[in-house]
Order: structure tokens, then sequence, then C-alpha cells
């Protein structure tokens, strides 16, 4: 996912599929954090080894997640 335009390839499949949560392993992201990309929020967290588990989430659902 370190690739440009990787993560809008995502965001368009899941509204291709109408995804509203989705969850990617191994995609290589340092650190932890989020952000919003269009109408979807990421959050992501690196481990030590980049074991990483980043999520999109719809922006719909975002204030229903704790």
């Amino acid at each position: 996912m370190n690739k440009k335009g990787k993560l809008e390839n995502v965001k368009r499949e899941m509204e291709r599929y109408n995804i509203s949560i989705l969850g990617l392993s191994e995609v290589r992201w340092e650190g932890e954090g989020e952000f919003e990309s269009r109408k979807y929020k990421i959050t992501y967290k690196g481990g030590e080894k980049n074991d990483d588990i980043p999520m999109s989430i719809h922006s719909l659902l975002s204030p229903l997640l704790v």
C-alpha cells in the first residue's frame, strides 16, 4: 500500500462492493495514526516488525465506533 494510487484503488473497490468496514494486513505502514480520505476514515497501527493492520471505515459509521 506504499505505492501511489493503491489506497485509491482500495476505496474504489469498497464503493463498488458497498463495503463499509475493511481490515487489511501486511501493508507495511509505520507508526500509528488516522486520517480521512474522501468519505473514509483510515486508522492504522504498525508494530515493531511492521505487522500493522490498517482499517478503513466509511465516515457514516465512524461516529458509532468507540
